[in-house]
């Protein structure tokens, strides 16, 4: 029997208006509305499988093909960032989760010129599932969600699809 110590934490609990997955394999960075995955994976059935970490599991999530999400924008992550990165499947959770958010203002900054990034550090936004504050010049903004999907994504060593979180182990770092 495998010992399963997570919550609920993840797609269903995030205040973010959109997340994004770095699949740091494939080279990409996936972005959806949070509000379009929670509708698709409630009309839709897609695998429910853990993430393990030395042999516990530390996740739960669904894998969802790329080509499923509605209004999905994916992003190529130029080689100069993957390779001033160099994260490895063995990083810790917050390494990956660091890695993650590095990149995509990496890649964001020099993408889009008419918003600005602002890193969210206060500790109840980043639990309600807010990383990134994008600010428009328009005076708009939302938040951003951002996930290390190592393997997601299309490739050699990918597995074709992004894992859509629904359980943490630890969310809110009290054990």
């Amino acid at each position: 029997m495998q010992l399963d110590r997570t919550s609920e934490y993840g797609i269903w609990n995030y205040k973010a208006e959109f997340v994004a997955h770095v699949c740091y394999l494939s080279g990409q960075i996936i972005i959806y509305r949070t509000k379009d995955m929670r509708k698709l994976l409630k009309q839709n059935e897609y695998p429910h499988k853990p993430t393990y970490t030395n042999g516990c599991i530390t996740a739960w999530g669904y894998c969802v093909p790329i080509e499923d999400v509605p209004a999905v924008r994916v992003l190529p992550i130029p080689q100069e960032v993957i390779s001033g990165n160099n994260c490895t499947d063995n990083y810790s959770t917050s390494s990956k989760g660091n890695s993650a958010v590095d990149i995509c203002l990496s890649v964001w900054s020099t993408t889009y010129n008419d918003r600005a990034y602002e890193l969210i550090t206060a500790f109840d936004e980043q639990i309600a599932g807010n990383d990134v504050l994008v600010k428009f010049n328009n005076g708009m903004q939302c938040n951003v969600q951002v996930k290390m999907d190592y393997r997601g994504g299309a490739g050699s060593g990918c597995y074709g699809n992004i894992y859509v979180q629904t359980h943490e182990c630890n969310p809110t770092g009290a054990h």
